[in-house]
């Protein structure tokens, strides 16, 4: 039987035919679409697309050559001119998704917040036993063309380290929240059990004091519920202060590990539009190991003695710029005086003090700006070099 003959029967082209019957005499498989495909990983991290695209957006009327060598000196390796190319077209980046949401870290309900939170915490530390609660959403892409995403769920304890964790194949909400918040309440309640009939006279009998952001998921009504009726004490983090939950220095360290583990892949890379079972569990098994290689007990109480060592700075109603290094004494009360000449100059002019606070004292690694900042470096070193050859 001829090729035009089979075409005919099944109602396909000739060359269609032709191009089936020599793919399966080349490798044995008809659609090639089933085969499993190696997946491709780029030297270039998601900073530098957002470099490369910033290049393209903020510069005045750059070629791809001009962006190529601004890459270079601003990250030290080289990049080709295609691969330039193809993140400006594919990476749907914009201006807008460029210019991020400041942090408002510091303003004066905020500050009062944690000056509260403080006065708090400072004398309730040997009170409770505690358990930090957070979550960490990883997005598959820049854009919100491919919205799949992963959430890690975590709650650690300086005695327990990970006391539960779960991956979950979409981003976090107050389903999440609450669904996570069961097993965290139902694996205390297991420890309780145990303490009782194996503890003994001299077992941590304190309250358990559940330490959760100031997230609109943690504060939804649901999630409020369960809290309530499970018995258990919780306690919410100012607004804008992120840094006082030692789990996000967890997340660090377990991000840490899955990029520099060789045998981990990366979150982003095993987040797809639609996961299958078999994805999810592998998924789970990877997290778990790095959650189990990153977070030690010894990490937990570091990561809390460093949150401590932000409570006097906080007591003091002063605002925190850089929240890695807790500001000393002397620093404290310099930052201090400098509060109260903005409030003068605020009562004095009538502009709000907030925004006085966010010119004075802006958190460090205002993202949106460095990278304005260093896009502007390069072009201006280009430029130069232009003019001087």
């Amino acid at each position: 039987m001829s090729l035009s003959e089979v075409a005919s029967r099944f109602g396909m082209k000739r060359n269609t035919v032709s191009s089936v019957i020599h793919r399966y005499r080349q490798d044995g498989i008809i659609n090639r679409s089933a085969v499993v495909r190696k997946q491709h990983t780029s030297r270039f991290t998601f900073e530098m697309h957002r470099f490369t695209c910033a290049c393209f957006l903020r510069c005045a009327k750059p070629s791809a050559k001009a962006v190529a060598w601004m890459f270079t000196f601003n990250y030290g390796e080289p990049i080709s001119l295609s691969t330039v190319r193809h993140i400006r077209i594919t990476g749907g980046i914009t201006l807008k998704l460029l210019r991020q949401r400041k942090e408002a870290w510091n303003t004066v309900a905020s500050m009062q917040e944690r000056a509260d939170f403080a006065r708090w915490w400072l004398p309730n530390v040997t009170s409770y036993r505690f358990i930090y609660i957070g979550e960490q959403t990883y997005n598959s892409r820049a854009t919100m063309r491919w919205p799949g995403a992963i959430s890690l769920h975590m709650a650690v304890s300086p005695q327990h380290r990970v006391l539960h964790s779960a991956v979950l194949p979409k981003a976090t909400d107050h389903v999440t929240t609450a669904e996570f918040l069961q097993g965290v309440l139902d694996k205390l309640a297991e420890l309780d059990r145990q303490r009782d009939t194996e503890g003994g006279a001299d077992a941590d009998r304190r309250r358990w004091m559940l330490v959760l952001d100031h997230d609109k998921h943690h504060r939804h009504r649901d999630v409020t519920k369960l809290l309530d009726g499970s018995g258990v004490m919780y306690k919410y983090l100012p607004s804008n202060s992120p840094f006082l939950n030692p789990i996000n220095a967890c997340f660090g360290a377990i991000a840490d590990d899955l990029v520099t583990s060789d045998t981990v892949v990366p979150l982003a890379a095993l987040a797809t539009k639609a996961m299958t079972a078999v994805q999810l569990a592998k998924l789970k098994k990877d997290i778990g190991g790095a959650v189990s290689i990153a977070v030690t007990a010894e990490h937990v109480r570091a990561f809390e003695q460093r949150c401590l060592e932000l409570l006097p700075a906080c007591s003091a109603s002063v605002p925190i710029c850089d929240p890695s290094h807790p500001p000393s004494q002397a620093t404290v009360d310099e930052m201090a005086r400098r509060l109260v000449t903005l409030k003068e100059r605020s009562e004095a002019t009538g502009t709000p003090l907030d925004k006085l606070l966010a010119t004075a004292f802006p958190p460090k690694g205002d993202d949106a700006r460095a990278l304005s900042r260093r896009v502007d470096d390069a072009y201006v070193a280009w430029t130069d070099r232009a003019k001087n050859t």
